[in-house]
Parts: C-alpha cells; structure tokens; sequence
C-alpha cells in the first residue's frame, strides 16, 4: 500500500515509492529505494517535505508516531507529482557504488585463491565463497544498478576470475528479475562464482591458445564442465542446486550442448539461466584470440541464437540488463560522454546516463545525471544516445566514479 507522510516522520526502513518532485533534482539515483540510514534521511528533508513509501516493502506508518498536535497522513493514491521550482542541484554518482565495488572486490580476490586452489590440486573452501555470494547477494537486493554496472570492468588478463565473478553476479540479478526465492539466488551466485572451476585443469596451451581449438583440443576444453564437477565433489559439501550451474551452463535448449546433449525442460532452470549469462559475458569479454564486443551487440547475438536458449528467458534477460546494458559507455548528443547507470522499465530504450565528460572532454564536477525519457516537446527527445562505445567501462572512469561517489 502507498502512504504519503511528512519527511520529519521517515525511519529507517521505510521503503520509498515516491519524492515529492524529480527525483533528478536530488541527490538520489532513483526515486524508490529502501532507507537504510540516518543520512539519506537528512537528505530527504533537506530536498522533500513528503515523500510516498510503499508499507509492504518496509515499515509501516503506523509503527510511526506522529508529531504532537499533527495527525499521521492518511494513505493516498499513486499518481504524477507536482515538482517544485528545479534545482540546479545536479545528482552525483550512485551512494552504493563504492559498497559494490567493495563487495565485487572481496569476492574476486575469493575465486582466484579458489580457482589458483584448484590449480594446485587442494581441496577448495567452500565456506568462503558461500561467504562471497551471500555479500553478492546482499548487494544486488539493496540495489542491483551499481553491482550490475560493475560488470563492465573487466580485464583481458583476468578473464577466467573475471567472467566467474560476472556469471555469478549477473545469474543473481537475473533470477531476481525472474522473483525467485533468496535461496535460489544465492544457488545460482554460488554456481556461478564455480561453473568454470574445472579449467583449472585443462592443460594450459589450449585454454590460452590464441587461435582456433582443433576438434581434438575442443573435445578436451569441452571436458572442463566433468572437471569442475570433479572439483566440488571433492569438497564433499557443494549444494546440488549449485551443481546444476556447473553442470549444465554449456547445455542448449535445441539439444545441441555438451555434456550430455539435454534439451528444453530436461535442462534445469538454473542451467538454462547460467547458459544465457554465460554466453552473454564471454561475448563482451576481451579474450586472448578476439576483443569483446559492445553489451548491445551481445544482447542482439543472444536474440538472433535464441533456438539456442530458452525463448522466455532470453526476453527476461534483456529485461534485467537493458538494451543498453548498465555499465555501458556512450555518448550523448554527439558530444558528452557517460555511462548508463539505471534502466527505465517502461522504455528499455531510454535509460538514465550519468555524465562524466562534457564535449570538450573536461570532467563534469560533480557528474550530471540526466533521464533520457526527458522531452523537449511531445515529440523531440532532449537527449539522445549517438554513440556506444565498443569497450567495456574502463578503470579510468570507474575510478572517476568512485571518487565522486565519496570513497
């Protein structure tokens, strides 16, 4: 149920659906978002006097006591608000980011102990990466832009530690999308952070060859996924869930994967979510024998192989990533430079941009964020994307990102 109340009356938890003006003129990246401590409360009564919460989602108002002599408001119907005069306050860079990077930190150092454990022939500790995924996890449900946008840092050296870690956090994002139950997620992060734990035993000159495997070289990378099972069943606590992850990531809804030739339903859920994940990210990862290609063009391969997947869930998929991808480098009005930081769901094709660099490539201070929905007229856009850059977010705006995010 949505409640309109006073900001003087806002707790912590409380859940927000909706400012009492753009939410671009505030230094919120998104106008719902659950409240979670004392200073995004001083922010809000700073740039609202009421706010609209949504009581199934946090604390209810009447666990509120109203102020003396003021009655506690009564509930009201959603609907479009009236914003104040604008700000010339410009929004900067997402709170949660360094939160994320943190977590995306920990848990990268977390599978390359495991995967260099492997290596060397030591059972892993799966404790520890239970630990990684949970913080994934926790993460993705507090707020899934910032994780997801991270997905795009990645490096050519790092690949396999890096598309383990991204298979793991996007099969979380994907599966909340999906509204599956916590559990499920943190199956799906674990089977992710591990699928490809079994190329830790694949001789090293075809799992780096630069060119194209031989058909006896293919059949000995394609034995990774047995490896990887191999692996977890040593450790002797691994969940089943998780193994199917493992297991089936290289499986095809037409029949046509490996190991075992599964096709449609015979392949489980979690299998069928980790094969479109998997692919998505190898498709936008640089390798050592092709440069990734652009997260649109990506989502466009996934769609044209979708005898490949299963059909409900490659739509789904694009739901939770966008046309334009979080993380996506592009250029607006064919000059400023920015990344996409947050999805609309009623128009995948006009996500919010945070701007870094104006057109003469001086840095926006702080980083301008704009709505790509934002018209001038009924019929003429007010930005418009001209530009996507054929490379993942690099360190040196991610780094640029941070800093404004107040690390």
């Amino acid at each position: 149920m949505i409640e309109k109340i006073s900001t003087k009356q806002l707790m912590i938890g409380m859940y927000i659906h909706q400012l009492d003006r753009n939410y671009l003129e505030t230094p919120f990246l998104k106008h719902r978002f659950l409240v979670k401590n004392p200073g995004q409360i001083s922010q809000l009564q700073e740039y609202c006097q009421f706010v609209y919460i949504d009581t199934e989602k946090g604390i209810k108002p009447k666990e509120v006591p109203a102020e003396r002599g003021q009655p506690v408001p009564e509930p009201v119907k959603t609907g479009p608000v009236t914003a104040p005069p604008k700000s010339t306050h410009h929004s900067p860079a997402p709170s949660d980011l360094s939160r994320s990077y943190a977590v995306r930190n920990q848990a990268k150092a977390v599978i390359g102990n495991t995967l260099e454990d492997v290596r060397l022939g030591k059972i892993i500790d799966t404790a520890q990466v239970q630990g990684a995924v949970n913080a994934i996890v926790e993460s993705l449900m507090e707020d899934s832009e910032a994780l997801l946008c991270l997905t795009q840092l990645k490096n050519r050296d790092e690949y396999t530690v890096t598309h383990s870690l991204n298979v793991s956090i996007l099969s979380v994002a994907f599966a909340k999308q999906l509204e599956l139950p916590v559990d499920d997620l943190q199956m799906l992060g674990l089977g992710g952070l591990m699928h490809d734990l079994g190329k830790m035993r694949v001789p090293l000159e075809i799992l780096n060859k630069p060119g194209k495997l031989t058909e006896e070289e293919f059949t000995v990378m394609k034995n990774h996924v047995l490896l990887g099972q191999e692996v977890l069943l040593e450790a002797g606590d691994f969940p089943r869930q998780a193994l199917a992850v493992v297991l089936q990531h290289h499986e095809r809804f037409n029949g046509k994967g490996y190991p075992y030739g599964l096709s449609q339903n015979k392949i489980d859920l979690f299998g069928r979510i980790a094969a479109i994940v998997d692919v998505y990210d190898a498709l936008t990862s640089d390798r050592v024998y092709h440069a990734g290609m652009a997260p649109h063009e990506a989502i466009k391969k996934i769609f044209e192989w979708r005898t490949d997947f299963d059909p409900n869930l490659v739509e789904k998929f694009i739901q939770t990533i966008g046309i334009y991808p979080l993380g996506s480098l592009v250029q607006i009005n064919h000059s400023d430079i920015g990344v996409i930081v947050s999805n609309n769901p009623e128009d995948l094709l006009k996500p919010s941009v945070l701007l870094l660099l104006d057109k003469n490539n001086h840095k926006y201070q702080p980083p301008r964020l704009i709505d790509l929905s934002q018209k001038l007229s009924d019929f003429k856009p007010l930005w418009v994307i001209t530009k996507i850059f054929n490379s993942p977010l690099k360190e040196e705006y991610l780094t640029h990102l941070i800093q404004v995010a107040g690390v």
